[in-house]
């Protein structure tokens, strides 16, 4: 899962098919992004972020904030290039692949440096893999190594040791990685920060310290981080001139403040301090005819999420009755179109619209599964009377956890009028805290209701899917579904030479997820609405991929 702090979500909707990502990687005509003219421009370019850096350890990062900005930094195998292709970054070239597609062999760019002046290798990669999912390294992304690397799931379960991990390193720059069973995305995964390389000398002489600031941390990426530490609120980035494609970058210099709400940013932005900044709801609103407002669609699906396993003798959401009363009770149009009004669109599942196409028949996954996400009034009272019937009670107490960002405040607001308002009887407590907070709650299972969402990790519809397994690493809520459980586990390894049929499999465990059990209540699908510099140019994102400064410039 990549947790819900955001700063730069996903803005732009780009479909790329698996076809054409297994054509890339059979294809060996090239090496690498192409370098373009250089155009360095040393003017700095001043941007924002609503919450700090919270470390920039790979192993550690649990929040897509500082997998934003571990990616100016740093760089894995591969990375997407400016128009949102996968282009090899530390890797000289795509993967050879066996026959059965579980073995991919990937070769080292010689010229990669870290910024302590060692050679990138093959060796890094292996090191911080098999760290990250050793017991007690505090990784909270390792679930993206189960199921997919060889070995991976007995290592989470302690029944192996992390060095039978199925990635090594053949020599000092070629990369052998096995998988437990052949899957197309993998190489699509291979960008996200838990699979960066991580130099095992410099990180083991640092012990603690490593990653926790700017002194502390070796770069391999286009860009150094100047002034930072894990309380600051501002920092700076320079162009790293050891870097392999340093022509690539475009400017030479950023600075980020912390700036947490609508109202500073907006007056640091027309005050021409700021050259972007995001802004809430009520801002939206305020902005939305100004010439320098810019709405971007996103992917992120928002959600409520229930915890069937904590402190139920007072929530009671282990009630099926009760969940789905709960999500049947929210007017998703009211809340999208009258109190958000920001761009944001109601869903009709757990998969946004745009996000993937069918392989075989090549419609949108949202076009093709029927609807499992309602607002219906009626069918709210029928599940609750069977509520209250089952557990003998005229009254529910939940709390539900947000946190302290103005949308979340805005959201949960709505939700708790909605469900006093229509569900007599039931009494909601919103529970705001930090965003960092909330992560770590969210991560203990220490709330009943909570306000969150999902970004993908991949364009496929099954990671949105694969979250709410009972066996899924990290789980916190306590769903249980056996049915759905044994959907996802034909999907995951049975069906994947046969799309038609895993296809129709995941369009049917939404169903059970959603519609039949309510694991948690889809709300919408984000949007971003901010205030951006016309002369900012280049401010390029794509879906699942992480903001690259580099293709950034100031320029009419």
């Amino acid at each position: 899962m990549v947790k819900k702090t955001h700063v730069f979500r996903l803005l732009l909707i780009i479909v790329a098919s698996t076809a054409l990502l297994m054509t890339a990687c059979s294809n060996k005509s090239g090496k690498g992004e192409a370098t373009e003219e250089k155009i360095t421009n040393d003017t700095p370019i001043h941007l924002s972020t609503q919450v700090p850096i919270s470390t920039l350890d790979p192993r550690l990062i649990a929040d897509r904030s500082s997998m934003e900005h571990l990616n100016q930094t740093n760089e894995g195998l591969y990375a997407y290039n400016a128009e949102g292709q996968l282009t090899p970054a530390a890797a000289a070239d795509f993967p050879k692949i066996n026959k059965e597609r579980t073995i991919y062999t990937i070769p080292i760019r010689k010229n990669g440096i870290w910024s302590n002046g060692d050679p990138v290798t093959a060796h890094d990669f292996e090191y911080s893999w098999k760290s990250a999912i050793s017991p007690n390294s505090g990784s909270q992304l390792t679930y993206m190594f189960d199921g997919l690397l060889k070995n991976a799931n007995a290592i989470l379960k302690n029944e192996a040791k992390p060095e039978s991990l199925g990635v090594k390193a053949l020599d000092d720059y070629t990369l052998q990685v096995t998988l437990e069973r052949p899957v197309a995305y993998f190489p699509r995964l291979l960008p996200y920060t838990i699979f960066y390389p991580i130099n095992e000398k410099y990180a083991n002489k640092q012990g603690d310290k490593f990653g926790t600031d700017a002194e502390h941390i070796l770069f391999n990426g286009p860009y150094i981080i100047k002034d930072w530490k894990q309380s600051a609120n501002s920092w700076r980035y320079e162009q790293n001139k050891d870097y392999w494609n340093k022509d690539s970058v475009k400017t030479a210099n950023f600075t980020f403040d912390v700036v947490p709400d609508s109202n500073t940013g907006a007056n640091l932005f027309e005050a021409k301090k700021l050259d972007y900044v995001e802004l809430s709801s009520d801002f939206a609103k305020q902005y939305k005819d100004n010439k320098d407002f810019v709405a971007f669609p996103g992917d992120t699906t928002k959600f409520i999420r229930f915890n069937q396993k904590h402190d139920v003798n007072t929530s009671h959401l282990d009630n099926t009755d009760l969940r789905l009363a709960l999500s049947l009770a929210i007017d998703r149009d009211m809340l999208v179109n009258k109190v958000l009004d920001n761009g944001s669109t109601v869903t009709k599942g757990l998969v946004p619209a745009g996000f993937v196409s069918n392989p075989v028949t090549k419609k949108d996954y949202r076009k093709q599964a029927p609807d499992v996400v309602f607002s219906n009034n009626e069918a709210a009272q029928e599940h609750f009377a069977k509520a209250k019937k089952a557990l003998a009670k005229q009254t529910f107490s939940i709390e539900l956890l947000v946190d302290d960002s103005d949308n979340s405040k805005v959201v949960s607001e709505f939700v708790k009028e909605q469900w006093e308002k229509k569900l007599p009887g039931v009494n909601v407590e919103i529970k705001r805290v930090p965003a960092k907070l909330r992560q770590e709650l969210d991560g203990k299972g220490d709330y009943q209701a909570q306000l969150t969402g999902w970004s993908p990790n991949y364009q496929d519809p099954l990671t949105y899917l694969e979250i709410f397994k009972s066996s899924y690493p990290g789980e916190s809520m306590g769903y249980k579904n056996e049915k759905f459980d044994q959907l996802i586990n034909d999907v995951e390894t049975k069906l994947y030479d046969n799309e038609t049929e895993r296809w129709k499999t995941m369009v049917e465990a939404e169903k059970v997820a959603i519609e039949e059990s309510a694991a948690v209540a889809p709300l919408f699908v984000n949007s971003v609405t901010v205030l951006k510099n016309p002369e900012l140019q280049d401010y390029k994102l794509h879906p699942y991929t992480l903001l690259a400064l580099r293709y950034m410039y100031l320029g009419k």
